[in-house]
């Protein structure tokens, strides 16, 4: 199969592991695996054609859901710096007109899946047309419920960033964050940056590979479904993007300033106001989130890693606290559960640790 690899010390461990992935065929027939080391230690590799017979690069977007969230998070916590509000604050001092019980949620809390905003699922936002989904006066909170938030949560902060800032949120993210990052044309948060993507043929085909005869009206090269992309359901990244959004959040936790993303203080008290582990409505598991990612303690409680899977949809992310190192892999098939993934792409961290 052929190999595309863009760095000056390529992981082989990695490489080996992507290209056995793919050997196999059962959860992939391409991919990419992405790493940014603590000392500039950087790795992009792809292995395989697209499902279409084209060769895989690492410059290939696919739509990886809710792995972009943690980018429109870093947007919403950049937006309230520039405009000298405090992170913490209650979302109903910014956006007008929500329920008593939902203004009165911080900002941090929503970065953190813990603002209780379980409703709609992500299936449910994703097939109902953009002009019929309901506004914001009427998301309700679960009150006592840990739920991670698919879609109100992040409803809230991109009306955060457009408060704020006067800009949509895409373009926000976009000039704020992911142009800092060297990111403009890696990740795609509207129907434009994805219509961009597909004219210079960049575009993975989604939802598990299968081709569009097949799921017309779930395929992102149907004008209809494109229109879903945007920064509250997700949108399209490759492995090479994660990787370095990861690597700069894991450097600005660690205390490095980072252009692009908010000050080390901010994101440090964000992390500190996570909750602990419990059981989540969402995930049916018991686990904690900061930082629009899944938090992975210690014994003693203490943070050490942040990872965030795209649920069935084979692609994954992890930030190392201790080091910064981030890890990122999308492949181009599908999984049975988001167990699968994850045990999938602990693999993978487990033969880079080797």
């Amino acid at each position: 199969m052929p190999v595309a690899a863009e760095s000056d010390e390529p992981s082989a461990r990695a490489e080996a592991w992507l290209e056995q992935v793919c050997r196999e065929g059962l959860h992939a027939t391409s991919g990419q695996v992405s790493f940014r080391g603590p000392g500039g230690e950087r790795a992009d590799l792809a292995v395989g054609p697209t499902l279409d017979g084209r060769p895989l690069t690492t410059r290939h977007l696919a739509e990886v859901f809710c792995l972009t969230k943690p980018i429109v998070a870093m947007a919403a916590l950049l937006a309230c710096e520039r405009a000298g509000v405090d992170g913490h604050r209650a979302v109903g001092e910014i956006v007008p007109g929500l329920d008593d019980e939902v203004a009165a949620i911080e900002i941090a809390a929503i970065v953190n899946h813990d603002a209780g905003l379980m409703a709609p699922p992500a299936f449910g936002w994703m097939t109902t047309k953009p002009d019929l989904r309901p506004g914001l006066g009427a998301i309700r909170r679960q009150a006592g419920a840990a739920a991670y938030s698919e879609i109100s949560g992040w409803r809230l902060l991109a009306a955060v960033i457009e408060r704020l800032t006067g800009q949509a949120a895409a373009t926000f993210t976009g000039g704020a964050v992911l142009g800092p990052l060297g990111l403009d044309d890696h990740v795609c948060l509207s129907p434009a940056a994805a219509d961009e993507a597909e004219a210079s043929d960049r575009l993975l085909l989604p939802i598990g590979g299968l081709p569009r005869h097949r799921i017309p009206m779930l395929h992102l090269r149907s004008p209809a479904y494109r229109t879903r992309l945007d920064p509250v359901l997700g949108g399209l990244a490759n492995a090479a993007s994660l990787a370095t959004v990861g690597h700069a959040i894991g450097s600005c936790v660690r205390g490095h300033p980072v252009d692009g993303l908010p000050s080390p203080s901010l994101l440090r008290s964000v992390l500190a106001r996570r909750r602990r582990t419990t059981f989540d409505q969402t995930w049916q598991r018991r686990c904690g989130f900061a930082l629009a990612m899944e938090v992975i303690e210690d014994d003693a409680g203490a943070p050490t890693q942040l990872r965030l899977t795209a649920g069935p949809f084979p692609a994954a992310c992890s930030i190392d606290l201790a080091t910064g190192a981030a890890v990122a892999m999308v492949l181009d098939g599908g999984a049975s559960s988001v167990a699968e993934t994850e045990a999938r792409f602990a693999d993978l961290v487990q033969e880079l640790d080797r």
